[in-house]
């Protein structure tokens, strides 16, 4: 259950918050780039990417919830894609600095960068998608919540209970 809320509810809450709180932060520093128009639509394409990211795991999660077929393949996708993302924003950020910044100050951007802040996100991403594959692969709670019938595919639905048996 509290994977699912991350899905659903405290993921995309603390991207909406990240948005919010760095929006402002952002569109101070993109006044001082050499390219603000690129800076501000590589700013947005990065966000739709996050936002679609988001969508898609609260669609897994309201899955997982209702205890879908294919629920859990598609979270291992979430997990998958989040996991991917992560690490391509983090390589973006340092090729972006590479193009964008001043050739005199390249150097100094790209090492604070490095040493700063920024890895933080694809390791987090990294610790957060490697636990919960973990989960979903081996848990034996996902095996017995998730079974899947081999002959048609679908979950077995429990059956009502008969008047002899109440």
């Amino acid at each position: 259950m509290f994977f699912i809320c991350t899905l659903v509810f405290f993921g995309p809450a603390a991207e909406i918050w990240s948005f919010v709180r760095g929006y402002h932060h952002f569109m101070e520093t993109v006044l001082h780039v050499p390219h603000p128009y690129s800076a501000r639509a590589y700013y947005f394409a990065e966000k739709l990417v996050v936002f679609a990211i988001r969508a898609y795991g609260i669609l897994t999660g309201i899955q997982l919830w209702k205890i879908r077929p294919g629920a859990v393949e598609r979270a291992k996708r979430f997990l998958t894609i989040y996991f991917a993302y992560a690490l391509v924003d983090y390589l973006m950020g340092i090729i972006w600095l590479a193009l964008m910044t001043p050739e005199g100050l390249r150097h100094l951007a790209l090492s604070n960068f490095l040493s700063g802040n920024a890895y933080r996100a694809p390791l987090s991403a990294t610790g957060y998608a490697a636990i919960w594959y973990a989960y979903l692969s081996k848990s034996a709670r996902v095996r017995s919540t998730f079974f899947e019938n081999a002959q048609g595919g679908e979950i077995p639905t429990p059956k009502a209970p008969s008047a002899a048996t109440m």
